[in-house]
């Protein structure tokens, strides 16, 4: 059995010598007492729960979580806009969305609808997790694929390669969704080593 979040306290020892023989005063604290432990364990526990506990957290507890590790429960995804680019920048995880080759795509619009989408509990719970881990990260290709695999669990393989050029790029083999390109694009998740640039693959 786990201990309870509230010590409880003999009020007794409190009561004034004169009315600790009146059994009115001592019925209605006694009464009074065991309701406001009651209602103190309670809200103790809820508060555990819903708030202090990241993995149980919920609602306005992972908000508070995320303004501690800082990041927002809102991104701003770019609609599902495939546009003109070049073969370099085309990528397999990117390949419905993103820069595209000759023949399968306009050119880049200048202005895109832009939405601002609210991540659930879960997903948000995952992101406060990953951005926690990117604060603490030494940066170097182990941590961030470590937290590549936390990040995209059981959609697949998901890695960094070096290109020994001041540059890393991000491999996924999976489709990438436009939360997953704007939680890596814009929410300074993915943590690099000062001086090198990064790509999606």
């Amino acid at each position: 059995m786990t201990e309870p979040l509230v010590a409880d306290f003999d009020w007794r020892k409190t009561l004034m010598t004169q009315y600790a023989n009146s059994p009115t005063i001592c019925e209605l604290i006694e009464r009074f007492h065991g309701a406001t432990v009651l209602a103190t364990q309670r809200a103790a526990e809820q508060f555990y729960s819903m708030i202090w506990n990241i993995d149980t957290a919920v609602g306005y507890g992972l908000d508070v979580w995320g303004k501690i590790i800082g990041v927002s429960r809102q991104l701003q995804v770019s609609g599902n806009v495939a546009y003109l680019g070049f073969k370099e920048q085309y990528a397999e995880s990117t390949q419905k969305i993103g820069p595209q080759p000759f023949n399968v795509a306009p050119m880049r619009p200048s202005t895109t609808d832009n939405g601002v989408y609210k991540l659930n509990d879960d997903a948000y719970r995952l992101l406060i997790l990953s951005k926690a881990m990117s604060n603490i990260t030494d940066c170097s290709i182990p941590s961030i694929n470590r937290l590549l695999s936390y990040l995209f669990k059981d959609r697949g393989r998901a890695y960094v390669v070096d290109y020994f050029d001041r540059s890393i790029g991000l491999h996924f083999d999976f489709q990438l969704t436009a939360i997953d390109l704007a939680i890596l694009s814009n929410t300074d998740v993915m943590p690099r080593p000062a001086g090198v640039s990064m790509s999606l693959e």
